[in-house]
């Protein structure tokens, strides 16, 4: 993917989500130097399937960790969590959240309990829109990370943080038609994500089998806000102006979050940022 939109002052970004399953695994995440800044949870979300969640700040990590022990398999929630892909070049995608937030007992105000959930909003620049052979719609987005006056985030060496770019899935039969008659590459939309990674196969009432036995692993639009349209159509794919997709991947410098131990980035554009990374006012959920 050679050309990834950049970054303009008047679009909307947006980037947070909410996770809450069952908390199954712990490791921690390491730098080159061995030191340990935080940990790596894996947690299984009913009807998503599961998702790694890094919490690279040793103090928030130590407190789930000792608050919800990983054997006891306890409902947990993480909030403020950010979206993230890695595109290996296998073709493989590996996603990921972060979060600097502490994790939480699953439960509403009112003490009733919290569903399962994967899912959040994602909001930026549309681009490589394709129409699949199923009928379904495949489109990136990249969102950039920006402070509360709408300005980008920095690392400490005053480089912007790399974007984040995210395949999105529209599978919904009435979104497909929304989004065809609305969305162009350059479109600067928001939209309601869900999770999914998980086999697609159910159980009728006789106990068979229903449904492809395909693995599904993407991120599925359930929502869709248009903010604005471009004003000439770009020449990077999708309707009225078809391309062949390209073979090569995004490449951003994230860590693998399937790797036997993590290392952190050079430059960790989380290290300057903590919990003031997304206003209170932005938190949907």
């Amino acid at each position: 993917m050679a050309n990834i939109p950049e970054f303009k002052p008047n679009f909307k970004y947006s980037n947070v989500g909410l996770v809450v399953g069952t908390l199954c695994y712990a490791k921690e995440l390491q730098k080159k130097t061995g030191e340990t800044y935080g940990h790596e949870f894996l947690i299984n979300a009913k009807g998503h399937g599961s998702i790694n969640v890094r919490v690279p700040s040793l103090p928030k990590s130590n407190y789930a960790l000792q608050n919800f022990p990983v054997a006891e398999k306890p409902r947990v929630r993480v909030g403020l969590a950010t979206l993230s892909q890695f595109f290996a070049n296998t073709g493989k995608i590996y996603t990921s959240v972060t979060s600097f937030v502490e994790m939480q007992e699953a439960v509403k105000l009112d003490g009733s309990e919290m569903p399962d959930s994967i899912k959040g909003r994602l909001g930026g620049e549309v681009f490589n829109i394709k129409v699949e052979q199923d009928g379904h719609i495949t489109c990136h987005l990249v969102a950039y990370e920006t402070d509360k006056n709408g300005n980008r985030t920095t690392l400490k060496n005053g480089k912007p943080v790399d974007p984040r770019v995210i395949q999105l899935h529209i599978v919904d039969p009435a979104i497909i038609e929304e989004f065809k008659a609305k969305v162009k590459n350059g479109s600067n939309i928001e939209v309601g994500y869900s999770y999914v990674n998980k086999d697609d196969v159910s159980y009728d009432e006789y106990g068979l089998p229903v449904g492809s036995g395909n693995h599904v692993d993407r991120v599925e639009v359930g929502r869709l806000i248009v903010h604005s349209a471009p004003q000439q159509q770009q020449n990077m794919g999708g309707f009225g102006n078809f391309q062949q997709p390209q073979q090569q991947q995004p490449q951003q410098q994230f860590v693998d979050p399937f790797a036997s131990t993590g290392t952190v980035v050079e430059n960790d554009p989380f290290a300057n940022n903590g919990n003031n990374f997304f206003g209170v006012n932005d938190y949907p959920f």
